[in-house]
């Protein structure tokens, strides 16, 4: 029943973590110290035996070097579980409770595990375990715990400084909010150059139910959303899309690719009135002729803005939406 197993070491959540976060989850103490376990197929009491003997041995070839204190048990590939499969999860679970400060089960789906048995409540029941619906939620989990045991107020970091932005937000506060957020990706940049290069982003409101733009049109703007939120949507791929709000940035290599002719992979809609800060091609072509500096912000921003979404496990599934082990 085990498809691979691996360190968490270079898995990552996708919520947004300072450079102090960052490393402390990247240090000896931080995600290595996490085992994962992907699962497969139908679980049933004989199997179990294979899954508990190779939990085990994982543990003990750990012991010399760095040993772990968490384990996430992934079953977004498991069909069924029987109930003799079930007793047998729990009591490994007992066991392993005396070893590891949390074990995380993922259960991949929003109605649970496959089972007739309540899994769920039976293994939240103890203290040292913890149900995620995804992978993404359990590593989220594991880093707030791991950050938290160091420096609790790391934990709850922001990458923006307004945590919330309320619909009465004044002007001001709306551009001092898209200042920090370029500068959270862009966190070497001079304050007056990021204050330069906000200047350049025009006020937006949408409505619910408005079309941003289509799939396969010209890009022609990146958005930076203050408040609200939208989907992007595959329109020739069933289920293909992804909400997108506070903080977000979209549009971004449709502008600065528009030279090459790049175009729209998604269509974009408005899901709740919306306000956004644009920066239109008007204005990229003024940055790149009038102020090169900027320009190179702006690159830098999209780069590392990629490489966020990029590199969290909800972006690390195709088809399985697992890890690759």
């Amino acid at each position: 029943p085990v498809r691979g197993s691996m360190p968490a070491s270079t898995l990552r959540s996708s919520r947004w973590r300072g450079v102090k976060a960052r490393d402390l989850l990247n240090a000896s103490h931080g995600l290595r110290r996490v085992l994962v376990h992907q699962l497969q197929g139908h679980l049933y009491f004989a199997n179990l035996t294979q899954l508990t003997a190779q939990v085990e041995e994982d543990l003990a070839a750990a012991r010399s070097t760095v040993p772990y204190l968490f384990m996430v048990l992934d079953f977004t590939l498991v069909l069924g579980i029987d109930s003799s499969a079930s007793f047998a999860l729990l009591k490994l679970v007992d066991k392993l409770s005396k070893r590891l400060k949390y074990v995380v089960f993922v259960t991949g789906k929003d109605d649970g595990f496959p089972c007739t048995v309540d899994l769920s409540s039976q293994l939240e029941s103890r203290d040292s375990c913890v149900v995620a619906k995804d992978l993404d939620a359990a590593i989220e989990f594991l880093e707030t715990t791991i950050i938290s045991a160091v420096d609790p107020s790391l934990a709850q970091e922001t990458f923006f400084g307004l945590v919330k932005a309320s619909p009465s937000m004044g002007a001001g506060q709306e551009v001092r909010f898209i200042e920090e957020v370029l500068q959270a990706h862009c966190p070497g940049a001079d304050a007056a150059k990021v204050k330069r290069l906000a200047g350049y982003f025009k006020r937006r409101a949408y409505k619910d139910g408005d079309v941003v733009w289509k799939q396969f049109k010209r890009g022609d703007r990146m958005l930076i959303i203050v408040r609200g939120s939208f989907e992007s949507k595959l329109e020739e791929e069933a289920g293909t899309r992804e909400r997108v709000g506070q903080g977000d940035i979209i549009g971004e290599l449709g502008l600065i690719m528009m030279s090459e002719g790049q175009r729209r992979m998604t269509t974009v809609t408005v899901k709740e009135d919306s306000v956004v800060y644009e920066l239109d091609a008007a204005a990229w072509d003024a940055i790149q002729s009038k102020q090169p500096a900027l320009a190179v912000m702006v690159m830098k921003i999209c780069i590392r803005y990629q490489h966020h979404r990029l590199s969290h496990v909800s972006n690390r599934f195709v088809e399985t939406r697992c890890i690759s082990i």
